[in-house]
């Protein structure tokens, strides 16, 4: 199934994917143990580097015309 992006005005594949949000932490490109004593700093990290890589594949799966921009 295809669907019409009207703003690359072709088909795609699928439907558009809004992208992720993480409102505190700091980006990389690792994903550390939080450990045996909690840090809500190495967990904000985590979850800002996973959104950050989730937006990186959807911008190439937009750019691919494999989902729409909106």
């Amino acid at each position: 199934m295809s669907v019409y992006d009207e703003d690359k005005n072709q088909q795609v594949a699928s439907d558009a994917i809004t992208d992720l949000t993480a409102a505190t932490g700091t980006a990389g490109n690792t994903i550390s143990d939080v450990g045996a004593t909690f840090s809500q700093t190495t967990l904000n990290n985590n979850f800002k580097s996973l959104s950050a890589k989730i937006n990186a594949i959807q911008a190439a799966l937009r750019d691919g015309a494999v989902i729409a921009l909106d």
